[in-house]
């Protein structure tokens, strides 16, 4: 937890803040079937890597299978995005997430791990057209890192269809699927670049922004969230007492920064403090005294 000054509010109108960020890598685990949560997680890290200097994107992923169609959601916000994007296949990355892992600019294997054909969950055979469609999307995905026309087309069939193809690691990278063999998770960020302590997990159960304000004053004061020109209401933080607040993660955009402007009930006494970066799961303590300007803001991201 780190202490920071407080800026008088002379007026509700204050600059973007310009300061400059460790390079974060946001890291999510995909262990199991690939679907819809999986789809919200990877689309909001995106969102907040996109935000930071530097940031890139870090996707674990141990997938027998899944939803075709949440895979080709993530393999299409995984191209249209600027952000780096790193995959490693911990144990297996099949049909679903054999799609997901293409997408990656750059993909790892951890040693007998592989890659290739699966099933969808719950359906033994995609119709016709679907299937077409998958193997196709395969076969170009494979296609931008270079791998023969065949191979990608193989990896997107059907495991019971004829010619279906599930690589080991030392195949996949001999055949250019995969970029390398690398034994854990700390390997990969040594190869991006980057260490465990600029690593963010990013998890289904991501919280909002908590504000929490210890009212010593012998009033209520009304405090408010500011981003940008928009004014988000928190509430009554009554006279002596704690306030808790939560803005959920959809309601700001992570990555963007925020005030917290607070202004005592009948009165024209307020405070407005510095700009704080939102990140998933940011806590706000601020213990307001009387007169204001004594009072004490810290501020810290609550890990996932």
């Amino acid at each position: 937890m780190r202490s920071v000054p407080l800026i008088l509010a002379s007026s509700l109108i204050f600059a973007s803040s310009s300061g400059a960020q460790d390079p974060v890598a946001y890291h999510v685990v995909i262990n199991g079937g690939v679907g819809l949560t999986t789809t919200r997680t990877v689309a909001r890290a995106l969102a907040v890597a996109s935000e930071g200097t530097g940031a890139l994107l870090v996707l674990e992923l141990n997938s027998a299978g899944g939803q075709f169609a949440a895979a080709q959601l993530i393999a299409s916000d995984l191209l249209a995005s600027d952000v780096p994007i790193y995959v490693l296949v911990t144990t297996m990355a099949w049909g679903p997430g054999a799609l997901v892992a293409l997408a990656a600019d750059s993909l790892f294997m951890a040693p007998e791990s592989s890659i290739g054909a699966g099933e969808r969950d719950g359906d033994a055979e995609l119709s016709l057209p679907a299937r077409t469609a998958v193997e196709q999307e395969f076969h170009s995905l494979a296609a931008r890192r270079g791998v023969e026309p065949d191979v990608g087309l193989a990896m997107g069939r059907s495991p019971s269809a004829t010619g279906a193809l599930t690589l080991p690691v030392s195949e996949a990278v001999d055949r250019g699927v995969a970029h390398g063999e690398v034994r854990h998770l700390g390997a990969l960020l040594a190869r991006a670049g980057m260490d465990s302590t600029h690593l963010i997990t990013v998890g289904s159960d991501w919280a909002g922004t908590t504000v929490e304000i210890e009212n010593n004053n012998t009033r209520d004061v009304r405090a408010y969230v500011l981003r940008g020109g928009t004014r988000y209401t928190l509430g009554l933080a009554t006279s002596m007492r704690v306030s808790t607040f939560t803005l959920p993660v959809d309601q700001l955009s992570e990555g963007s920064h925020i005030r917290v402007f607070v202004q005592v009930v009948g009165s024209s006494e307020q405070r407005l403090t510095e700009e704080i970066r939102v990140e998933p799961g940011l806590v706000i303590r601020w213990a307001l005294e009387d007169p204001l300007r004594y009072s004490k803001l810290s501020y810290f991201v609550r890990y996932y």
